[in-house]
């Protein structure tokens, strides 16, 4: 009776040096299975990401929407304000305290002007 010899190539190559795996073929109907599931969620990734790009796109819409509304009605505070200060001054009609205080509130007007102006051409 002859002994079969065995064949380790753990000890023939080392233990991390080799991997080896014995597959079956895969049936034509499971792989056709497998392939439909890897590309309904290739799908379906794709589809989070394009949902996700047109969100942030609607954010940045609306918080320019937004941005632009704060603008206008701050710019149209100011002018009004700016009018009824001119008005105080320029009329004489009201107490001398009164133009002080509306003089001094114009000239703040000018100056968080001209300080935005002069500070926006340096950033």
């Amino acid at each position: 009776m002859t002994k079969q010899k065995e064949l380790n190539l753990g000890n023939l190559f080392g233990d991390d040096a080799v991997d080896l795996k014995i597959l079956t073929r895969e049936h034509p109907d499971d792989r056709e299975s497998r392939l439909r599931i890897q590309e309904a969620e290739a799908a379906h990734q794709r589809r989070e990401k394009e949902l996700l790009l047109e969100f942030r796109e609607a954010e940045a819409v609306h918080q320019r929407r937004k941005d632009l509304y704060l603008l206008f009605t701050t710019v149209s505070v100011v002018v009004v304000v700016f009018c009824v200060c001119v008005f105080v001054i320029l009329s004489g009609k009201y107490a001398p305290e009164t133009e002080k205080t509306m003089l001094a509130l114009l000239t703040l007007i000018i100056g968080g002007l001209v300080g935005y102006l002069t500070g926006k051409s340096s950033k």
